[in-house]
């Protein structure tokens, strides 16, 4: 993995081969494992759920309680919080795709990570053929950290994502996420939308 890669930026420079690596043999050790694409629909209609408009009307089929996740939906809802409303409508992109891996993630509980710079990492998941960026979350490492350590993480994670959606061939790296989480979370800061019959495709 290139040191420059900005989805892990924020490690210190000689670790961050290391944590990609240790992300890879922990996902070839699962063998009787494989996350699935079926997940990423629940954290989809997590996220709608959570939109604040009462008169939005969409029909789409998503599963609802396939998966149980208390903790990680605790701190995923309370950062979905902070965003404006409209901005949860980013995350519905078909080009993100959410999962929560049964692997310890050390002092890192969540990754955004570009599937184009990383292609090696679909022999160990299931990547959908619409994804463009994963949204990975350790259960045990979430379950383990400090609610505010996981939360400040997953901010940063998310700016990554979330500048990625607006602008693929925006510069990225650690500064430029902090600034797109706090952009994200201000109501006079609106990215341009995909229309809402996209949102399903390729699910």
């Amino acid at each position: 993995m290139p040191t420059s890669d900005p989805y892990f930026s924020h490690l210190p420079p000689g670790s961050r081969g290391d944590v990609f690596e240790r992300l890879n043999k922990a996902l070839s050790d699962l063998a009787a494992y494989s996350p699935t694409t079926s997940q990423n629909p629940y954290w989809k209609t997590f996220v709608f759920k959570r939109l604040e408009f009462q008169d939005l009307a969409f029909s789409n089929g998503w599963m609802d309680h396939a998966f149980e996740f208390p903790l990680i939906e605790d701190c995923f809802e309370s950062v979905l919080k902070e965003l404006a409303p409209i901005l949860k409508i980013a995350l519905l992109d078909p080009r993100l795709q959410i999962e929560v891996l049964p692997l310890d993630g050390g002092d890192y509980p969540t990754w955004a990570c570009r599937v184009r710079d990383h292609e090696s990492i679909r022999t160990k998941l299931e990547v959908r053929s619409a994804t463009e960026i994963l949204l990975l979350l350790s259960q045990p490492a979430i379950e383990r950290l400090p609610r505010e350590e996981v939360m400040e993480d997953l901010r940063h994670e998310l700016g990554h994502v979330l500048l990625f959606l607006r602008n693929p061939e925006a510069t990225d790296d650690c500064s430029a996420a902090d600034e797109e989480w706090k952009r994200c979370t201000q109501l006079e800061n609106l990215v341009v939308l995909i229309p809402l019959e996209q949102l399903t495709a390729g699910e």
